[in-house]
């Protein structure tokens, strides 16, 4: 069919998009390694009590990774539901069909992830962001960019919310809980792991209200870039990239002299409202020149091998994620290796940089002989309803013509 809806192939990708997807898969397995060894609450229990170079290690993760990965690939997500949406006015097919059994699909990947493999699953939050921007969808790009600023501005001047004088964080994993994880994450059997993971309540005297409103909270922390990434595909700043150079720097100087100074205090003074300012400001400013740099850095020849290492990482983004959680939770968990809490954050940086390095070997020999990953290939099948190619087509050799005596 001349005008059936298809995903994008070779020329038509944007090759900055798809770098800037390898280095947040990068970047969320640094930050997703804390968590793979001490746990969802643990980790935050080791890193108050590390000293000497885990602590340095733990806050060059805090500074350059937390919170600021998980929001570039909100961006990136936001930017291609743009770009799915404009492919559908070209061809003139229903977008909202397609765009909603996208959803449905990365929401059933999240519970999937999240229930059976690992506790740290973004998919769930991103497929609800997802729902969200869906709502407006309709409005001008203008209208997002002021949602995003919004939340934003909400978001870090609840910051300076004091809290009432004598109340405790109701959040704060119980001991019993964080002593429970341990044992079971470490010496555990699968069956084990899944029932702890999906049964065991980390908060004492919590409310269903306390736990629905933590949700929206994390939701909410990924939305204002789901927002973002949207304006700016309607705006065509990463499509036609020599036109926006200055506006690249501006950004770049703007996210460096604020966001990472937001990122960089909390870890030299202990302040709570410090600590939800580089959060809530801090972390999206910070994704901001991760942007901003891949932006000016992609079409540079000096930079071009690793810019296309990284964009055939962020093609197979779905599987290469998804592999990360399976291979180190059999790594760290008691029904593999058993290596809980037994690594330390800085062999965890280690590990993150060689095991990345091989997705990226991986990620190139893959598409050498096919177009997309595996767990792509169900994307795609379910997104547009018809069998996607995986194999890629041999190239054909041309004839030899002998010249003959």
């Amino acid at each position: 069919m001349k005008n059936a809806l298809s995903p994008l192939r070779g020329a038509e990708r944007i090759s900055s998009v798809d770098t800037m997807r390898g280095f947040a898969l990068f970047g969320i397995l640094l930050v997703n390694m804390l968590i793979f060894q001490y746990g969802l609450f643990g980790e935050y229990e080791y890193i108050e009590t590390a000293q000497g170079l885990e602590k340095i290690s733990a806050s060059f993760i805090n500074i350059f990774g937390t919170g600021s990965f998980v929001t570039l690939f909100s961006f990136l997500f936001g930017f291609g539901v743009m770009i799915l949406r404009d492919r559908s006015r070209e061809k003139q097919r229903r977008f909202w069909t397609v765009y909603l059994r996208r959803l449905l699909l990365l929401l059933a990947f999240g519970l999937l992830h999240g229930t059976y493999i690992w506790e740290g699953d973004i998919l769930t939050s991103y497929a609800l962001c997802g729902f969200c921007l869906f709502l407006f969808l309709w409005c001008k790009p203008k209208v997002w960019l002021t949602i995003a600023l919004v939340i934003i501005g909400l978001m870090s001047a609840f910051s300076f919310i004091p809290a009432e004088e004598g109340s405790e964080d109701t959040l704060e994993a119980s001991p019993s809980y964080l002593a429970q994880e341990k044992e079971v994450y470490a010496t555990g059997s699968y069956s084990e792991v899944v029932h702890f993971r999906n049964n065991s309540m980390p908060f004492e005297d919590t409310s269903d209200g306390e736990m629905i409103a933590f949700g929206i909270f994390g939701v909410l922390a990924s939305l204002p870039m789901f927002f973002l990434g949207a304006y700016v595909a309607a705006k065509r700043w990463l499509h036609e990239p020599d036109r926006y150079v200055s506006l690249y720097k501006k950004m770049w100087w703007i996210s460096l002299l604020i966001g990472f100074p937001l990122k960089i205090v909390p870890q030299f003074l202990q302040n709570e409202s410090l600590e939800g300012l580089s959060a809530s400001l801090g972390a999206p400013l910070v994704a901001i020149f991760y942007i901003s740099s891949i932006a000016l850095l992609t079409y540079s020849n000096r930079w071009k091998k690793l810019s296309n290492a990284l964009a055939r990482a962020g093609k197979l983004s779905l599987t290469n994620y998804l592999s990360q959680s399976i291979f180190f939770t059999f790594l760290f968990y008691g029904y593999g290796f058993g290596l809980f809490s037994k690594v330390g954050v800085t062999s965890g940086i280690v590990f993150t940089l060689v095991f990345f390095t091989i997705q990226l070997f991986l990620s190139k020999l893959w598409l050498q002989f096919f177009i997309i990953g595996p767990l792509e290939w169900i994307w795609r099948l379910w997104t547009y309803l018809k069998i996607p190619s995986i194999k890629r087509k041999k190239k054909k050799r041309p004839t030899q013509i002998s010249a003959g005596l």
